[in-house]
């Protein structure tokens, strides 16, 4: 470990950097947010949620932290929602991530500068920037094992009794995302490494390490899964601690050349927006000639980096190995699962700007001569801070100007809800996804809910037949159900009372997470919503030249309503 030789000039880099990240995170907050980040805001913020919804086996911890901190936060003066307080507590885990990263470059290098900007890009890049500013689970379970990482460098010097601590590091980041426990390899790896310790003390440390990593994470899983979710016997309990695997069907195995190129795109996006490649970023370049000069410089780095690797590993052996081998455990892992969400790839942008980092500033010190070694140091610095420069302006002006093509904006949506359909009016949408999670939040309004309303009418259907069973009959009590006769008897009540029905385009256009998905979980045919509509007439609701919502026209044979009872107002005349 290489000793600080300018502390006030590593303190005063430090509070720049975290007052920078800061101010740039909330200027730029993002309102287009994930799925679970509106679920876990809702629950968090309710007083009457049933405990066992704060501690989901994935991610045992964040929701209750989130719970915590709302409760803090309520209690001291703050008049946040749910959702404002998981995106604060977010924030300031991200920047506090960008710190640790900045630290540990410094610790590593001795090299404020380069350590500052690679840091800098770190909380620059688009996934990291993005899940630092919404509620969700994703910056938390990145930024604990890099705090794991920090403290496991201090191991080097210290008695082997501090893998204690290392253990008790890493095992808050398993609780933070069960993922974090593909890690383990790395780490060993790294205290195997440390030539500071005979054999017998990197084993002591090793048997700390882990013992305190298992001993703290069994005893949160065992005591949440026994006295919280009351699994009672450990056939029960292994289930819910291991229920990633029973989902695999569905999220996994993507061992294919789709998968494979899915994962490679969400990569690329996980350091940069995504925004057409033709579009200018300024009068004299595009979108796409500044993504082809980061990625070339990333892999020009690359290429030193396994052209020098002897002295890398000579020099940074510790973080040579965490970070490959970090690269190593979850590159593979979310390219089976899910390859196409960022939310996985965060993770790994943190290992690639720590190597670019050790490159860089490896790059900045050739030359002993002092003339010629602060030529090259000024060169090197100037391309460095212009390369984040670069990936600062290209995701800043493509968070900006991105395409509505690329983009469902809820924020638009909802402008676009509130001006056209009225309170009476009948809005159907799926259910499926976060929309109506935006509309509870944001408008109060009501909605038809396609998902809730067929699985309401399946489980009725299902509770018939099992009475029919139940006393020895085939034929059951009442007339069938048919969900697609009560949904167009509902259309027709809202057209008798002179009102409207909207359907969200996600409804019946293809729409990731929309429609398709909509017929899967409900065990529907393909395109069975798409059909149903067509009975009826769609004119579409442009809004600032997109179209979000459809209006459902009645058919010809409805009657249309006399003079004197046309509505008014959504009301008729009385």
């Amino acid at each position: 470990m290489r000793e600080w030789s300018k502390p006030a000039t590593t303190l005063l880099l430090g509070l720049g950097l975290g007052a920078f990240c800061l101010y740039f995170y909330l200027s730029h907050l993002s309102f287009n947010y994930t799925f679970d980040g509106l679920a876990f805001s809702s629950q968090v913020e309710k007083d009457d949620t049933p405990t066992w919804l704060f501690f989901h086996p994935h991610h045992l911890i964040y929701t209750f932290l989130g719970r915590l901190f709302f409760v803090w936060g309520k209690e001291h003066g703050a008049t946040w929602d749910g959702l404002v307080a998981l995106q604060f507590f977010d924030l300031l885990t991200g920047v506090m991530g960008v710190l640790i990263a900045f630290h540990l470059l410094v610790r590593e290098t001795n090299d404020r500068l380069v350590s500052f900007l690679a840091a800098a890009g770190l909380a620059l890049s688009h996934s990291y920037w993005y899940f630092s500013t919404i509620p969700g689970v994703r910056v938390f379970a990145t930024v604990t094992p890099l705090f794991a990482w920090y403290v496991l460098t201090y191991l080097r010097r210290i008695p082997p009794a501090f893998g204690w601590v290392v253990g008790a590091a890493h095992g808050l980041a398993v609780l933070g995302h069960q993922t974090n426990l593909l890690l383990v390899p790395a780490f060993l790896a790294a205290i195997l490494c440390f030539r500071e310790k005979t054999l017998w003390e990197k084993s002591r440390a090793i048997f700390y390490y882990l013992t305190a990593l298992t001993a703290l994470v069994l005893a949160a899983y065992g005591f949440v899964g026994r006295f919280i979710n009351y699994k009672k016997n450990f056939h029960d309990w292994l289930w819910w601690v291991c229920s990633y695997f029973h989902a695999t069907k569905k999220w996994g195995g993507h061992f294919n050349e789709s998968g494979f190129d899915r994962g490679q795109s969400a990569m690329v996006r996980a350091f940069l927006q995504d925004v057409l490649p033709v579009k200018p970023l300024n009068d004299s370049i595009t979108f796409g000639a500044v993504e082809s000069v980061l990625q070339y410089a990333i892999l020009a780095l690359l290429v030193v980096l396994l052209l020098r690797f002897k002295y890398y590993w000579d020099r940074h052996r510790g973080a040579l190995l965490v970070s490959v081998l970090w690269i190593a455990a979850f590159v593979p892992f979310f390219v089976w699962w899910e390859p196409w969400n960022i939310e996985f790839w965060v993770s790994s942008t943190i290992p690639c700007w720590i190597l670019m980092g050790l490159v860089a500033s490896d790059l900045a010190r050739r030359w002993k001569d002092p003339v010629l070694h602060f030529a090259n140091r000024g060169i090197v610095l100037g391309a460095w801070a212009t390369l984040i420069f670069l990936l600062f302006s290209y995701n800043v002006q493509g968070n900006i100007t991105r395409t509505p093509i690329r983009t469902y904006d809820f924020k638009q949506l909802l402008v676009a809800l509130d001006w056209k359909v009225k309170p009476h009016d009948l809005l159907v949408l799926n259910g499926i996804n976060n929309v109506h999670y935006y509309l509870d939040r944001f408008q109060k309004r009501s909605y038809l809910s396609l998902y809730s309303f067929f699985l309401k009418r399946q489980e009725l259907e299902r509770q018939m037949e099992s009475k029919a069973v139940a006393k020895g009959t085939d034929e059951k009590e009442a007339a069938p159900i048919d969900p697609w006769e009560d949904l167009s008897a509902l259309f027709k009540e809202t057209w008798e009372k002179h009102h409207k029905v909207y359907v969200l385009t996600e409804t019946v256009n293809d729409f990731p997470g929309g429609r398709q998905l909509l017929e899967e979980t409900l065990h529907l045919p393909q395109g069975r919503f798409r059909t149903y509509f067509t009975q009826y007439q769609l004119k579409p609701v442009a809004f600032h030249h997109m179209v979000f919502f459809y209006e459902v026209e009645p058919p010809p044979s409805f009657p249309a309503p006399a003079a004197d009872e046309a509505p008014v107002d959504g009301k008729t005349k009385e």
